[in-house]
């Protein structure tokens, strides 16, 4: 465990003394993961202490949802998690902007008294309001998070990535009306919304994923992005409708992402404009 430490401190060494830095670190859904020196956010993690994080202004909301801890009841625990979950895809949508599609994340978007997007890019077009959301932050289990072998959030059925997204439905938590991912979005002025998901492990899942969410699709263009710093990822861009029970007046993108297995799965959902797939042609 010393030597594998010892390795994490030389490879991420902010990314180290970010958590060294913590009180009860061993207690932190951070600290856990150190074991596994290849998870791939360590990377993204250091990327943002290292480069991005004070350009970003206040970054503290961010940082303390990351260095959340798990409590020993098992509903505080699972809101810790969804809490420290939705940072780290944060982190992750900032990376991929700037280190895969050679955009700029330019300000974390400060929390009003009205609900706000999470940060502003900078794109070929001009500046973007974003959200990032990871559906596996809204997973819940019977069991304590940290408990070996929990029961995580685990869809198999697809009409839930289509319920998520696009239709009101009722939490299975606490009873309350849910509302869809796109309307909630397009109340705080969101101009692209980035999902994390399960759904689309093979080009197969994605391509059905996509006619299951948006039956009235059509396919723009099939991409392979490479980057230096991680697994490549297969794009495919489709020109869509959204099926939203409510008229998206500023909502323009949805960008699905898979990032786990060998390679990278991006499915990008465009209304009118095709925000990201003009960004990259004229990156090329």
């Amino acid at each position: 465990m010393n030597e594998t430490m010892e390795r994490f401190g030389l490879l991420y060494p902010k990314v180290a003394q970010f958590i060294l830095d913590l009180p009860c670190q061993s207690e932190t859904f951070l600290f856990e993961r150190m074991s596994n020196v290849e998870y791939p956010f360590w990377a993204e993690f250091e990327y943002f202490l290292s480069d991005i994080e004070n350009r970003l202004g206040n970054t503290q909301e961010i940082l303390r949802k990351l260095s959340s801890k798990a409590p020993l009841s098992c509903d505080r625990g699972w809101e810790c998690w969804q809490a420290f979950r939705s940072a780290q895809f944060e982190v992750t949508a900032i990376s991929l902007i700037e280190r895969y599609f050679g955009g700029k994340a330019i300000q974390i978007v400060p929390q009003g008294s009205s609900p706000t997007p999470d940060f502003e890019v900078q794109l070929n077009q001009g500046i973007f309001m974003v959200e990032a959301k990871a559906q596996s932050g809204q997973q819940h289990g019977d069991k304590h998070p940290r408990h070996d072998g929990p029961i995580l959030f685990d869809p198999k059925d697809e009409f839930d990535l289509r319920s998520w997204l696009f239709e009101r439905r009722i939490s299975s938590r606490d009873g309350k009306a849910m509302e869809p991912r796109v309307i909630a979005a397009e109340k705080k002025g969101t101009d692209i919304l980035i999902c994390q998901t399960d759904y689309v492990a093979t080009k197969g899942d994605l391509l059905s994923q996509i006619s299951v969410l948006c039956p009235e699709n059509r396919i723009l263009e099939k991409v392979n992005l490479e980057s230096p710093y991680g697994e490549p990822i297969d794009a495919t861009f489709c020109q869509v409708t959204f099926p939203s029970p409510r008229h998206l007046t500023k909502l323009k993108e949805i960008w699905l992402c898979y990032l786990s297995g060998s390679r990278y799965k991006l499915g990008v959902l465009s209304g009118e404009d095709t925000i990201l797939m003009n960004h990259l042609r004229m990156q090329r």
